[in-house]
């Protein structure tokens, strides 16, 4: 039995917002991710997006194209989406022969991801 996906969203900074996905990463989670993208994209209120995927138990076929559809809209809208990928991630664009999304980052770790934003946007990160 698949563990129904759970969805988080913080703002660690001003124009950053992270969604974090558990559980699996399906047709049903798909969906959900793509209103939730559309939603933050079209309302402006970040630019930056991070998908946390990294407690992500498995990713089917459904789940990784949309994915790649949430990387597309929130391009669209003038933001950025950038992945966090854990195992399932990177086991679901292997098995599927998939690489991730023309100008998407797949990044290590959450920590990864938030200093490159920060870089970006000309700050410094602080130990």
């Amino acid at each position: 039995m698949t563990q129904r996906a759970q969805f988080s969203l913080f703002t660690p900074a001003v124009d950053v917002q992270v969604i974090g996905i558990s559980g699996t990463l399906d047709r049903i989670a798909g969906v959900r991710l793509l209103r939730l993208v559309a939603h933050l994209s079209a309302a402006r209120d970040a630019p930056r997006l991070v998908l946390d995927l990294t407690a992500v138990d498995t990713v089917d076929r459904s789940g990784l194209r949309a994915v790649m559809i949430a990387r597309r809209d929130a391009r669209r809208y003038g933001s950025s989406l950038d992945l966090v990928g854990g195992p399932a991630l990177r086991a679901a664009l292997t098995h599927h022969g998939t690489q991730p999304p023309l100008g998407c980052r797949v990044l290590p770790t959450l920590e990864a991801a938030l200093e490159r934003h920060t870089a970006s946007a000309g700050g410094t990160t602080s130990s």
